[in-house]
């Protein structure tokens, strides 16, 4: 598999994860429903309190390292954060991983079109 589409860089760590590999995106799919359940959680949530901010933030943070962690193993969230980190750098890391699928989806697409069977000629 080529360079291109098996690495992803994320806050200056190398991650191993194919488009095209099933069990990759298996563990996309099954992490993603649990990511979008807490995102529309999030959304709808009405903050009354200081402390419901920080349950609110604390929530966010947890379902991102779960995301991480469910995609690329355990143990990548503290790879990517550290002991400490904010929803903010969440944020980032899950843009800077969507960034990183788009650019692989676009190489696979080049890969796919320079081998696809071509047309017949002559006719």
């Amino acid at each position: 598999m080529s360079q291109a589409t098996s690495q992803i860089m994320i806050n200056e760590v190398e991650l191993d994860f194919s488009l095209f590999n099933p069990d990759d995106m298996q563990k996309y799919l099954d992490t993603t429903h649990v990511l979008e359940k807490t995102q529309s959680e999030l959304s709808e949530a009405s903050i009354e309190s200081m402390e419901e901010y920080i349950a609110l933030l604390r929530k966010g943070i947890h379902t991102t390292h779960a995301f991480f962690d469910g995609v690329f193993g355990d143990g990548t969230a503290n790879r990517l954060f550290g002991a400490s980190c904010d929803l903010m750098d969440c944020a980032d890391a899950m843009f800077e991983f969507g960034q990183q699928i788009a650019k692989n989806a676009k190489n696979g697409e080049q890969i796919a079109k320079k081998y696809a069977p071509q047309g017949k000629k002559g006719k």
